[in-house]
């Protein structure tokens, strides 16, 4: 995942931790919007899903979130699951600012 700002966060798993639901994915459609697809718990109610929205918001900043309950998460060609899915087109993220290097990687 991508923000606006060109920070790239890769652990989104704490959005989930002591929420009821079965499985999650996260897709990031565009830099500013986030689509959930969950599979809900039998005690998942509004407000966990207003949670997930706020846990996901401050991890990524003001950016749309859509819930979308799904009855399975779909898998990926080869059936493989994939909590987080980024489909931010890279030309797209070519003119981001490269915020988050890492020392060794600044020449």
């Amino acid at each position: 995942m991508i923000t606006r700002d060109g920070r790239r966060i890769s652990w989104l798993n704490p959005v989930f931790y002591g929420i009821p639901v079965r499985l999650a994915q996260i897709v990031q459609e565009e830099f500013d919007v986030m689509r959930v697809r969950y599979v809900r718990a039998p005690d998942f109610t509004p407000e966990v899903g207003r949670s997930i929205i706020e846990r996901l918001q401050s991890r990524m900043g003001p950016v749309e979130v859509i819930l979308e309950r799904v009855e399975d998460v779909p898998r990926a060609a080869n059936g493989k699951f994939r909590a987080v899915i980024c489909n931010v087109p890279a030309a797209q993220k070519e003119f981001l600012p490269q915020t988050n290097r890492s020392p060794a990687t600044v020449r």
